[in-house]
């Protein structure tokens, strides 16, 4: 694939994350059931809003790595924008698992669903978890899709520098003369001088 096309691939994945991200948060705090509060709720909220910021500097970053491949390339400047973007996506990937789709934070979503359903006090918060969990899933796809555009990036840099790569060996300085060792007949036939 092109660099420059790359790159854009990789602004476009960045965006897609954005929109399931910004449609995360939304579901969070507006799909709630109305008057009701959880401090899970809020967890996944702080969570999300987090990400997002995330997100944001992903995206940025790889906007600027787009603008630096354009005629005329600025590889330094690519490989560096890239590489916050990376960052970005490497907390982003890190935090995930951990602080929004652990096993632990997602069986005590379904828990906190079953039990609000089998007590009839809010049987609507089924329906909050089950649409939080749609969001996991896409949302997990969409940072696993990014990293992939991002090493899509990386080994277009690569091949792209390994293209302009050029290397020097000096292995003397100034002149050398060899003079080829003379045979031992012809030593004899040449006169020594003194």
């Amino acid at each position: 694939m092109a660099l420059e096309k790359t790159f854009e691939d990789l602004y476009e994945r960045l965006l897609a994350l954005e929109k399931v991200l910004e449609d995360f948060a939304n579901a969070v705090l507006h799909g709630k059931p109305a008057d009701e509060d959880h401090h899970l709720a809020d967890r996944l909220w702080d969570a999300v809003a987090e990400m997002q910021g995330r997100s944001k500097d992903a995206k940025d970053a790889a906007a600027d790595a787009r603008k630096a491949v354009e005629l005329p390339i600025n590889l330094e400047l690519a490989w560096r924008k890239l590489k916050a973007c990376q960052q970005s996506l490497n907390q982003l990937s890190r935090q995930f698992p951990t602080e929004v789709a652990s096993d632990k934070h997602v069986e005590e979503l379904i828990r906190v669903a079953d039990l609000m359903t089998l007590r009839s006090e809010h049987p609507e918060w089924a329906g909050w978890v089950n649409v939080q969990l749609v969001h996991l899933g896409e949302t997990r796809e969409k940072i696993l899709d990014a990293t992939d555009g991002a090493l899509l990036c990386w080994e277009e840099i690569a091949e792209r520098a390994g293209m302009t790569n050029v290397s020097m060996h000096a292995t003397n300085i100034g002149q050398q003369i060899t003079v080829p060792v003379a045979k031992e007949s012809t030593r004899e036939a040449i006169p020594e001088t003194q």
